[in-house]
């Protein structure tokens, strides 16, 4: 990748638009960027890493913060790099994000970061995301790869050369991109760490088993000595299983005279069960003896009921036949039903008739009467449309006037505010010219004081010059002036005598003083011209539009003639809206007249034939009224109702009847069901009670207190063994769980000891070995490179004295600290190594500047091989003396060769010297500037 041009808009120190053409300065060799520090020399490598990646390079600014503080609130910020790469030309814009005024209104808003890539072969890539990625994609290398490959900067380099391995770790581990190893490293001893948590876990566990055996006499005292010391799992399932077997022989023992108490407690139930049963029927038998002779009596009762009931037969029988007569005459209550609805429809068909017929000549009156007003109406309107059109064109007037008054008005308002406009410059120059001249006047008397003071020193410098000459006089001797060898009345020695420093700086007070003269008069001669300039401009538009008094009036004049237009416009658009208004209600009227007219003929129709409805209705009326009263003088009720009422009395005195009967039958035979039921059980009861005749049970309270007390002695054994068998489940479970914890533990103490062994390596942590660890030892192999390809240009920097070794094993009194990145130097003075941080400044740079391009070149070969034409050294050589900074240079020179243009970042007089083609970048009030200088 080789830089063509950029182009920097209010970007970092740069107010404006400042362009870099990379392709003045050649193909291959050195070039300087100079200029005074914080001008913005380094801004140039950020904003070709903005404009490729979206990011400087440095790690202390964003891209929020690359906007210029000494620029234009209108000046827009952005980067556009034109680069060649693989034998295409590309250009890249980019701008990060900021506030600008708004195209409207007032106050800011954010203008949004954007980018645009175009290439030759393929369409323009306008996102940021999108351009970021085709670039990476362009290039072979991200943001840090281009950074540590194309920018070296000393300082952190410097830091590279003399850090510690801890530090030097972390520094590759960005360059090589490690941290995978680091990874490794930490997954590895967090297996190991989990593993030893979970084998103390196991070893709490069996002490926590421990505690929970249920143990007694000597296992309990040997379970206790075990708790004091580390739980042995194999000890302890000795314990339980002992403590297992003798709870199994006592539950064995404890099982057989539980048989046997069980059989004698059967026993003495079966006892307690037939005493309580002999005195229960004893008591039930004694009970049916006293209740039986009132059942005979209900049973008599209940007979004597029953044929009271069965007399009432012969009035039964009357009433069913009451019933189906009445039932026989039901029919004809239906036709009388039906002669009486249509009595009662004749009726209202012959209401609705004379409804209908009133109505429909009061319909017709009505609409008669609204014909004629109808007619009146459309008569009285007939004019509507002839005074429409003369509205209308009224209103077109009017809408002319209102549109010429407002033209007018838009005219004499534009030419207010160009008057307005030219006053407020013309006021602003006055101001200024004003200031300027106030300035002036200050630093023109500030210039005569020092101006005054210089020749007032200047004066008694020059009178004090013979007085010294004089003092140094000797009879004799010539005068260096005269060449005299007698000095007959030498001047005198004044005492106070101005030095010619003194005299040097009044002087250069002066000339400051009369520059910034100078300077204040070219101000407010440029404020004079300004306010000159306004005040013809203002003369010139007075000239042709007035004053601003003419002009104001102008406005109000042609503000007062539009709202007499706007008002004349309104009463001409109420016109018309009356106008339209009157002719559709012509059409209106017209419309209803012609309905009317219609409605009127349908209504005489209409009356009619509701004439001819209207006597049918009256003949059906009267054929109705003679059917009905025919029907009902036939039957012996009024309605159907009533002789449905009559059926239903008789019906439920027929049922009432019924029911009384069937209460009796029902109380007569459950009188002699219960007398049966009292008999057999009397008969039941003797039968048992005759069964122990021949030996009748003891008394329920002995039986009762005998099993008690076989029940008793059986609980106490029950709950021995109860116990015994509680024991010896826990003890078992307890033991289930140390043998599980006992394979818990083998499993981790076998997986313990091989990642133990593997953590402790790779995390450099073997007793008794180099302390090394898996990342630091790969990093050893890429840095053996990287000093490899220094040592190159190292040896030559330093004429074949100096050689950057890594250091092998500990420092002295290094402790438990990594090591295996240490740097020494070999001296060949000495044929011995010492440590890198022993350098001098200079050979400190020597050594920093060849790690730093050896650095670049392992890592541009690791990041695929991919080539970099262009190469920025940031500082660094004021610390050298004149031969190394020869060598250093040499030595950049043999970098760049034929194919590679390199850009030594630097403000060292020397290098400016030595170096033909520069970018001279210049610190100013209003922002800094650059310029290219070849030879």
């Amino acid at each position: 990748m080789r830089p063509l041009r950029l182009v920097m808009s209010a970007f970092g120190p740069y107010a404006g638009e400042v362009e870099v053409d990379f392709s003045r300065l050649g193909r291959t060799g050195l070039y300087l960027v100079c200029g005074d520090t914080g001008a913005g020399k380094t801004t140039i490598f950020d904003a070709i890493s903005f404009a490729l990646f979206g990011q400087p390079s440095g790690t202390d600014r964003t891209p929020r913060s690359l906007r210029s503080d000494f620029a234009e609130a209108s000046m827009p910020t952005f980067v556009e790099l034109e680069f060649e790469h693989a034998g295409a030309t590309y250009r890249v814009r980019r701008n990060p994000e900021y506030e600008r005024p708004k195209k409207r209104g007032e106050g800011t808003t954010t203008e949004g970061a954007g980018a645009e890539l175009n290439a030759p072969d393929r369409p323009p890539v306008t996102s940021p995301r999108a351009v970021d990625a085709a670039v990476v994609e362009l290039l072979g290398i991200d943001r840090g790869q281009f950074s540590q490959i194309v920018m070296i900067a000393q300082g952190d380099f410097r830091r590279l050369l003399s850090a510690e391995t801890k530090d030097r770790a972390a520094i590759l581990r960005k360059l090589f991109g490690t941290w995978p190893y680091v990874e490794f490293q930490r997954d590895l001893e967090a297996q190991r760490a989990k593993l030893a948590g979970q084998a103390a876990a196991v070893r709490q566990r069996l002490g926590e088993l421990a505690r929970l055996c249920t143990l007694e006499g000597d296992a309990a005292a040997c379970r206790d000595e075990m708790l004091e010391r580390e739980v042995d799992a194999r000890a302890l399932l000795e314990l339980l299983e002992g403590a297992i077997d003798e709870d199994a022989r006592v539950g064995k023992e404890l099982d057989r005279q539980l048989t046997e108490l069980s059989r004698l407690v059967d026993a003495r139930a079966r006892e307690a069960e037939q005493a309580k049963r002999y005195a229960e029927l004893n008591g039930q038998r004694a009970e049916v003896e006293r209740v039986l002779p009132d059942a005979r009596a209900a049973d008599a009762a209940a007979a004597d009921e029953l044929a009271r009931v069965a007399g009432r037969g012969d009035e039964r029988t009357a009433l069913v036949a009451r019933i189906g007569v009445a039932r026989e005459s039901l029919p004809r209550y239906a036709e009388l039903t039906q002669a009486q609805r249509l009595e009662a429809k004749a009726k209202e068909e012959l209401s609705r008739a004379q409804e209908d017929e009133r109505a429909a000549r009061e319909a017709r009156e009505d609409m008669q009467g609204r014909a004629r007003e109808l007619g009146k109406r459309v008569e009285s309107l007939g004019n509507a449309p002839e005074g429409l059109a003369r509205a209308t064109s009224a209103v077109r007037e009017a809408s002319r006037g209102v549109d010429d008054a407002a033209r007018g008005l838009k005219e004499a308002r534009a030419s207010l505010e160009r008057l307005e406009e030219r006053q407020t410059s013309r006021d602003e120059a006055a101001s200024l010219l004003e200031k300027a001249a106030g300035r002036f006047e200050r630093i023109r008397s500030a210039f005569v004081r020092a101006d005054e003071a210089h020749r007032s020193l200047q004066l008694a410098f020059l009178d004090g010059q013979a007085g010294v000459l004089a003092r140094g006089l000797r009879d004799g001797e010539p005068c260096p002036v005269c060449g005299s060898t007698t000095h007959p009345s030498p001047a005198a020695q004044k005492d106070q005598v101005p030095t010619q420093t003194q005299v040097e700086a009044a002087r250069s007070r002066r000339d400051d003083a009369e520059a910034a003269a100078r300077t204040a008069s070219e101000e407010r001669g440029r404020a004079e011209e300004r306010l000159a300039s306004c005040e013809a401009e203002l003369a010139e538009l007075a000239s042709q539009v007035g004053t601003q008094v003419t002009a104001s009036d102008r406005v109000k004049a042609c503000e007062r003639e539009l709202g007499r237009a706007k008002e004349a416009s309104a009463a001409a658009v109420a016109a018309e809206l009356g106008a339209k208004k009157k002719v559709r209600a012509l059409d209106m009227a017209k419309a209803q007249l012609a309905d009317a007219e219609t409605d009127l003929a349908k209504g005489e129709r209409a009356a009619t034939e509701l004439g001819e409805r209207l006597a049918s209705a009256r003949e059906g009326l009267v054929a109705a009224r003679g059917r009905s009263a025919s029907l009902a003088e036939a039957l012996p009720h009024p309605s159907e109702a009533e002789a449905r009422s009559e059926i239903a009395r008789l019906e439920g005195a027929v049922s009432a009847i019924d029911a009384e009967r069937g209460r009796a039958e029902e109380a007569r035979g459950a009188a002699s069901a219960a007398l049966e039921r009292l008999l057999a059980r009397r008969e039941t009861l003797s039968q048992q009670l005759d069964a122990w005749s021949d030996k009748p049970p003891v008394a329920p309270q002995e039986a009762e207190a005998a099993l008690a007390s076989a029940q008793e002695e059986r609980s106490v054994l029950v709950a021995r063994a109860a116990e015994v068998s509680g024991r010896a489940a826990h003890n078992e479970t307890v033991a289930r769980q140390v043998r599980t914890c006992a394979r818990e533990g083998a499993s981790v103490s076998e997986r313990y000891g091989e990642v133990a062994a593997l953590a402790y390596t790779a995390n450099g942590r073997l007793a008794g070995k180099e302390r090394v660890s898996f990342e630091t030892y790969l990093q050893g192999r890429w840095f053996d490179r990287v000093l490899v390809a220094a040592n190159r240009r190292l040896l030559v920097m330093t004429d074949g004295r100096y050689e950057l070794v890594r250091h092998h094993g500990a420092r002295e009194g290094g402790g438990t600290a990594q090591t295996g990145l240490d740097l020494d130097v070999r001296d060949s003075f000495t044929g011995r190594p010492r440590s890198a941080s022993s350098l001098s400044g200079g050979e400190s740079f020597k050594a920093s500047l060849a790690l730093a391009l050896g650095l670049s070149d392992v890592v541009q070969a690791h990041a695929g091989g991919i080539r970099l034409d262009t190469m920025f050294v940031d500082e660094g050589f004021g610390s050298l003396d004149e031969e190394s900074l020869a060598l250093a240079i040499r030595t950049l020179t043999e970098l760049s060769g034929s194919d590679k243009l390199v850009g030594i970042i630097s403000h060292v007089d020397e290098l400016k010297e030595s170096i033909d083609r520069k970018i001279v970048v210049e610190r100013g009030r209003t922002g800094s500037t650059l310029r290219i200088e070849q030879g």
